[in-house]
């Protein structure tokens, strides 16, 4: 098994693995404790260490590139671009491999773990991600493009969501005002229809989960 596809693996069950300082690193941050599958997958981790921590090294490098680029592209971007200008889309284009290579968007998720949410270290909307992903996945979590896809890279990018007088409001949380911008326009617009009562279904979803609590 590779690298790429044992993180992979390891990642969808619950495991975040990094390299830090050039030592491997991981936690679980899934429900509950670690499946079989998860800790045999553990094992063969440990087991091709040299290997994961040279791919793992290799990926730093691609995306210190990969930034170095998107910063040079960001600059050439005038404020007023709209879809279609060839340096809006080189830059988005430069943004989307630099989340890839950073491991930040993900694959489609396995049957079962699709209600997970990816930053699980941002606690406060957490319980709101898992309601808002579990309610996405069955209109398209199939498609890459669909809105499920779309709402989970954001939140892999640190997106969050905040409860309003109004209901749930999506925000751009730690994304960098400017590319958030252009990441809504891109792909969140076109998804708008859709969007919006399905941030109404959670809403009143969370609304009589919390009232019961009460």
């Amino acid at each position: 098994m590779s690298p790429r596809v044992l993180l992979g693996r390891l990642r969808r069950l619950g495991y975040h693995i990094a390299l830090a300082d050039g030592r491997l690193t991981y936690r679980y941050t899934g429900p509950g404790q670690p499946s079989a599958e998860a800790r045999a997958l553990l094992t063969a981790l440990q087991a091709r260490k040299e290997a994961v921590v040279a791919f793992l090294a290799a990926r730093q490098d691609r995306t210190g590139r990969l930034r170095r680029l998107r910063d040079r592209a960001l600059t050439r971007v005038p404020k007023d671009a709209r879809s279609g200008d060839p340096r809006l889309e080189r830059y988005l284009r430069l943004l989307a491999a630099l989340a890839a290579a950073a491991g930040l968007l993900p694959a489609l998720p396995a049957p079962g773990g699709y209600w997970l949410d990816p930053r699980p270290d941002l606690v406060t909307d957490h319980e709101l991600w898992v309601c808002l992903l579990a309610a996405a996945y069955p209109r398209d979590g199939d498609r890459p493009d669909g809105l499920y896809g779309v709402l989970h890279g954001l939140r892999c990018l640190g997106a969050r969501l905040r409860c309003t007088p109004e209901g749930l409001r999506l925000e751009r949380g730690e994304i960098p005002e400017i590319d958030y911008a252009a990441l809504r326009r891109r792909w969140l617009v076109p998804h708008r229809a859709a969007l919006i009562p399905l941030l109404a279904t959670v809403t009143v979803a969370v609304s009589a989960h919390t009232d019961g609590r009460g």
